[in-house]
């Protein structure tokens, strides 16, 4: 099971935290599917908020790489808001983000 992240602007959920919101408050709310965990959420100094998950849907990355990005994309019909996919963006491996610099 692979671990990926969520990101997301803090001032969108900083309410989430004045009330208390726990992991399975934000898995609901983000509607993310039943085989998705949300296993810890920390505060970026750049004004994020990520949102670590874990999946059989993420492909598993080396010890040490960067976990892919976690992309949720919602649709909006007749007033319903519903989680349309999934998008996991793979980030280069460690050695091509070492040799492209």
């Amino acid at each position: 099971m692979g671990k990926g992240i969520i990101k997301l602007d803090y001032g969108i959920v900083a309410q989430w935290f004045i009330d208390g919101k726990k992991a399975e408050d934000v898995k609901s709310m983000l509607m993310l599917p039943e085989n998705y965990t949300v296993d810890y959420m920390h505060t970026e100094s750049s004004g994020y908020l990520s949102i670590i998950v874990s999946s059989p849907d993420i492909p598993e990355v080396p010890e040490g790489d960067v976990y892919p990005t976690v992309e949720p994309w919602y649709v909006r019909e007749t007033g319903d808001v519903s989680l349309k996919e999934i998008k996991i963006h793979q980030t280069p491996k460690k050695e091509e983000q070492n040799n492209a610099s």
